[in-house]
């Protein structure tokens, strides 16, 4: 009866694991836009497909856009987040120039206090469908996987 209880116990620990291994890539990502006054506004919990979407929406807008600063960086900033500390940001300068920049905390890099240090790196995109592949990583993978993947762009 012992040996059985441990078996049990030992393969709910197992499956938990396994389970808290995958949660980031099953987190809710939220999109979240630039308004004209600069401000960051939520928009929701989106899926991937949605995204793409997104994305679209942006790269048409660039076309004839201009405007005083803020019209034009609320039609063309906006980004996806697990939460306030793990994000990416996409720029799109023109209909074929992007920007994209991550940030996440990173427990490599210690600051004040004992506390996490924040790992920010931004890249130029120079395809629509590689940043579709990056957001693609964003939304499919754990979080050190896609800081991984991001770190050798």
């Amino acid at each position: 009866m012992k040996i059985k209880n441990i078996t049990f116990i030992a393969t709910f620990f197992i499956i938990a694991f396994v389970s808290l291994q995958n949660i980031y890539a099953e987190q809710t990502k939220t999109y979240y836009a630039i308004n004209e006054d600069f401000q960051i506004v939520e928009r929701g919990a989106v899926t991937l497909e949605q995204a793409y979407d997104i994305l679209e929406k942006y790269i048409k807008a660039q076309k004839g856009l201009c405007g005083d600063a803020g019209y034009v960086t609320s039609r063309s900033l906006f980004g996806f987040s697990v939460d306030d500390k793990n994000f990416i940001e996409i720029y799109v300068d023109d209909e074929k120039t992007y920007r994209m920049m991550f940030e996440c905390v990173d427990n490599s890099q210690p600051s004040f206090a004992g506390s996490s240090g924040i790992y920010q790196k931004e890249i130029k995109v120079s395809t629509k469908d590689k940043l579709k592949e990056i957001i693609n990583s964003f939304f499919t993978h754990k979080l050190d996987e896609f800081k991984a993947y991001y770190d050798g762009l």
